[in-house]
């Protein structure tokens, strides 16, 4: 896949035209119909990051309604705008760098790496999360779990470990944790042992 690399050179106080900050800091849109590309142009001025563009990521984005976006919540938009767009936004903090991929790619990058859910990103960029289960039995629920995970989410289990490898946005990844939490309880192995009574 043919990639471009855009170095961010402008200043902060320069954004592109379809993103501008207004006195409270908070961002407005200009258009309601716009490039993709154009607008994660601008985000990766904003935030200061280089940018690595893939030549497919393509396409128009819409949005009616109110324009103006929190600037507590532009990483969240920016990454819903890339999900509905059938992309995801991998961070590198090493390099300082962005880079726009096509979701159904995910599967053959890598991406951040969690062990403690409270560092998960609440918005719609991939990352990988590691969760230790104490009752329950991770086959279970990775099984289980295969119907909630998002199109290109992916979950697999480590019997030995009893633990769990989820590969999704970090907003399921979150949801998946709850559910996953809500079932790891002693009383998993109080309702395994009376089924096993049953079937004896």
């Amino acid at each position: 896949m043919k990639t471009l690399l855009i170095l961010t050179l402008i200043s902060s106080h320069a954004f592109g035209s379809l993103l501008r900050q207004d006195k409270d800091g908070n961002y407005l849109l200009k258009n309601s119909e716009f490039e993709f590309s154009k607008l994660i142009s601008d985000y990766s001025k904003i935030t200061k990051k280089n940018l690595i563009i893939g030549s497919d990521v393509k396409g128009k984005a819409f949005l009616y309604g109110v324009k103006k976006i929190k600037k507590e919540e532009i990483d969240l938009y920016i990454s819903a705008v890339a999900s509905q767009a059938g992309y995801t936004i991998l961070s590198n903090t090493e390099l300082n760098q962005i880079e726009v991929i096509n979701a159904r790619d995910i599967r053959y990058r890598s991406t951040k790496l969690y062990t403690n859910i409270n560092n998960v990103p609440d918005n719609y960029n991939h990352v990988q999360f590691i969760m230790k289960l104490k009752y329950i039995e991770a086959s279970d629920i990775s099984r289980n779990f295969r119907p909630f995970m998002s199109r290109y989410g992916r979950i697999i289990d480590e019997r030995h470990a009893n633990t769990l490898v989820i590969s999704d946005t970090g907003k399921n990844v979150i949801r998946l944790h709850k559910l996953a939490k809500a079932l790891d309880t002693k009383g998993y192995l109080e309702r395994k042992e009376f089924i096993k009574k049953i079937n004896e």
